[in-house]
């Protein structure tokens, strides 16, 4: 038991070392722990972030702060220089750092930097525990942009612009003016210029200035890199003046011209006169001053010189004296209406005289000709851009006395200044007016207004409306049809030109009865697109069917063809002959179903047998439809005598049944072969590679060729076809035409005419012209003045 016990009790021991040493273990590892705990005291962190703001001159230099024990007071600054050697620090700063928020990011701002400079920088952070330093960065100053104000330019009474020089330097840079009477001035709508490194120069147009005042005025641009102001500049505005123009000499004859100005006194008080002489001594003369008023509009002034020498150049200006005030002061100024010249006439004489009638392609040139007692011929050249002279020919007779000429030009383009001038022939020599100058205006469509249908019948109307060219060539037409889709035009008319309102009509045929058409006009120029009038209706009346009885053909002695023509108008037709020995007939044959509701269309039925030889029967085609039955008129025809009969063999005494029967007509009278008629027609299908001219020629019983001229006078120059051809030696007209394939200058003018031989002479057609279109209109005609009314069936080309 004892035994026992003890063994008990030397276990019960051992376990307690054991217990005591691994509690003494673990106290000693508890120590470590929190003895390493409470003396961790390692320095701080430093972190050098990327620069902000960036200026010519400032930056925001940015790092985090982190400190391993907040316990401690932690502070912070940066460091910065043009070197790793940091010329500079900011101020020293407590960072801020807790247990909650041990991390903290931290910034400051340096100024006074140098523009375009590489600069270092870092963070330095420090506390009880020691000093850090965050990695080294850099970061380089802007370039601000280079200004300079330049001298203003375009100064007016009211108005400027301000010009200056900027040098973005590589920044995007945006500019203004500021501009004043005084110091203190207004700015300009600011402008970007980009982000170059060259000077550009810019400008800015200021209006509503004081006439007679001083402005200050400056650039001023801005970019990352800064704001500049260029040095301050001025100007001055000039005083209120005449606006005067020395305009053309009028009424010029061998020894007299009117003298011509136009002033506007700008409210000054203005009095002018002319200084005129010839080219050795231009100032050798000057008119009597009289006064222009006050007002503020322009005012038409002349004074008429005599004296002059035939033939001779005279220079001559208008000037104006008038009084004006600057700051209050008021002064005596004197301008000039600029130097003009003008000729003198002699044999000839020619004076160009402004165009009239301008319009966006045509335009009326003006002149006047002193032919001084000799026969004189005269035309006008015209030219644009000082191009080779275009010369417009007239047809008037040389003159004898003196004139003012004038001829119309078209075909020109529109808002385009030409150049124009008068000349006059005659065995004195050639004189040319002086070249003057003239603005198109600028291209407008034409109107188109649909008017009424009028003479409207079962199968016709006539169509009227109103067109304006408005200075341009056009084509019109009317559209119609059954729907508002139309599906046809009239055949219409081709170069019309004019600047008001122009009546025109077309009769439209083949029409349908009892229904409702829709029309409206259409117009087209060589420029623009096609211009529609309004959409309009009318109605066809309802008609029956139409029923004409022709003639019996094939008539012999027992048997005839009747014939006839039926015009449906839209309805199903039953028809069939009446015929007999009188009016009355008695004899009807049999009936026809037409299978043709709509065309107009010959019908004819063979009376085979049944007649008797040498009478004379009555007949009439009739139709049946719902309308009712329709009666041709009443026609005849008369049966001839029986062939005779012949017996063969021993024949005596053979007489016909009936007796032949012969008539003799009457001679009518001889038309004498003559030389042939001929017709110029109409050009179609004109573009600007190829054309079809026509024309009618009648060989009035000889053999006869024809061919056509034409070319870009009229003097032509080309034939077609290249032989002439036979039209035969008939009595009435034939109609030809030829295909001219050739590359047509567009908006040009060519003559055409038909020219007609045989052995009795030739005849020549009359001219006419067409003109190359800039692009394809509908089918172009003869050009003519006035729209001409005429019937038309069928789809445009």
């Amino acid at each position: 038991m004892v035994h026992e016990e003890k063994m008990k009790t030397g276990i019960s021991d051992t376990r307690k070392r054991m217990y005591t040493q691994a509690a003494i273990v673990f106290i000693f590892l508890l120590c470590v722990i929190v003895g390493n705990a409470w003396s961790d005291d390692v320095t701080p962190v430093a972190r050098t972030h990327q620069v902000s703001n960036v200026t010519s001159s400032s930056a925001t230099l940015k790092g985090t702060v982190y400190s391993n024990n907040p316990s401690n007071d932690t502070f912070y600054a940066f460091q910065w220089g043009t070197t790793t050697s940091y010329e500079n620090q900011t101020r020293n700063q407590r960072a801020g750092t807790s247990a909650d928020r041990p991390e903290v990011d931290v910034s400051d701002e340096i100024t006074n930097l140098n523009p375009n400079t590489t600069y270092h920088y870092r963070l330095t952070v420090w506390s009880s525990q020691g000093q850090v330093y965050g990695e080294d960065r850099t970061f380089t100053t802007y370039v601000p942009p280079t200004v300079t104000t330049d001298a203003a330019t375009n100064v007016t009474f009211s108005s400027a612009t301000l010009i200056g020089t900027v040098n973005p330097n590589g920044m995007k840079t945006s500019v203004c003016f500021y501009y004043g009477p005084g110091s203190d001035g207004v700015n300009t709508r600011r402008q970007d210029v980009g982000s170059g490194t060259n000077p550009l120069s810019v400008s800015a147009g200021v209006s509503t200035l004081q006439p007679g005042t001083t402005y200050y005025y400056r650039i001023e641009a801005s970019s990352f890199g800064g704001t500049v102001s260029g040095p301050q500049m001025s100007f001055t505005t000039p005083a209120l003046s005449p606006i005067v123009t020395t305009d053309d000499a009028t009424n010029i004859a061998n020894k007299t011209a009117t003298l011509n100005g136009t002033i506007n006194p700008n409210e000054t008080n203005v009095s002018y006169y002319f200084q005129w002489g010839p080219n050795d001594n231009p100032s050798a003369h000057k008119t009597y001053s009289k006064s222009a008023g006050s007002g503020s509009t322009p005012v038409k002034v002349s004074t008429t010189v005599s004296g002059l020498k035939p033939g001779t150049t005279y220079h001559y200006t208008i000037l104006t004296d008038y009084n004006y005030r600057i700051s209050g002061v008021e002064s005596r100024g004197q301008t000039s209406g600029g130097n003009k010249t003008f000729i003198t006439l002699l044999s000839p004489g020619a004076a160009t005289i402004q165009a009239t009638n301008v319009t966006s392609n045509s335009a009326t040139l003006n002149g006047t000709i002193a032919p001084n007692g000799l026969p004189t011929v005269w035309y006008f050249e015209y030219r644009k851009s000082f191009s080779p002279w275009q010369k417009i020919s007239t047809t008037e007779e040389p003159i004898i006395q003196n004139r003012n000429a004038s001829v119309n030009v078209i075909g020109l383009d529109p808002n385009s200044i030409y150049g124009f001038r008068i000349v006059a022939q005659n065995v004195g020599g050639t004189a040319y007016g002086p070249e003057m100058s003239f603005k198109t205006l600028p291209f407008v469509l034409p109107i188109a207004t649909t008017g009424q249908a009028h003479n409207i019948t079962k199968n016709s109307a006539t169509l009227e409306g109103k067109i304006n060219p408005r200075g341009s060539p056009v084509s019109y037409w009317f559209q119609y049809g059954p729907t508002t889709s139309y599906g046809k035009v009239s055949t219409g008319q081709a170069g019309i030109i004019g600047t008001s309102n122009m009546s025109v009509s077309e009769t439209i045929i083949g029409l349908t009865p009892n229904t409702t058409y829709h029309y409206r006009l259409m117009t087209s120029s060589i420029k623009g697109p096609s211009v529609y009038g309004v959409d309009k209706t009318f109605t066809t009346p309802f008609s029956p069917q139409d029923v004409t009885t022709g003639s019996a053909t094939n008539v012999t002695w027992d048997s005839a063809t009747l014939q006839g023509t039926i015009h449906p108008n839209g309805l199903s037709i039953t028809w069939w002959f009446d015929y007999g020995l009188t009016p009355a007939y008695g004899k009807q044959t049999k009936s026809y179903k037409d299978a043709d509701t709509v065309n107009v269309h010959s019908v004819s039925l063979n009376l085979s047998s049944g007649l008797t030889p040498n009478t004379t029967y009555h007949f009439r085609l009739v139709a049946l439809s719902s309308a009712g039955v329709i009666y041709g008129r009443n026609k005849t025809f008369t049966t001839p005598f029986a062939k005779p009969t012949v017996i063969t063999g021993t024949a005596t005494k053979v007489t016909p049944i009936f007796k032949p029967t012969a008539t003799i007509g009457t001679a009518t009278k001889v038309t004498p072969a003559s030389k042939p008629t001929v017709t110029t027609g109409t050009a179609t299908k004109v573009t600007s590679a190829s054309t079809t001219i026509t024309g009618t020629v009648n060989p009035n019983g000889l053999d006869t060729t024809y061919y056509f001229e034409y070319g870009p006078t009229s003097s032509y120059g080309n034939t077609i076809p290249t032989s002439p051809e036979s039209v035969g030696n008939g009595m009435s007209n034939v109609n030809v035409s030829a295909d001219i394939r050739d590359k047509f200058t567009p908006k040009s003018t060519y003559h055409y005419r038909i020219v007609a031989k045989n052995k009795s002479g030739t005849a020549y057609g009359e001219d006419k012209v067409f003109i190359i279109p800039s692009l394809l209109l509908p089918a172009v005609k003869n050009i003519s003045p006035a729209p001409v009314s005429k019937s038309a069936t069928g789809v445009r080309p």
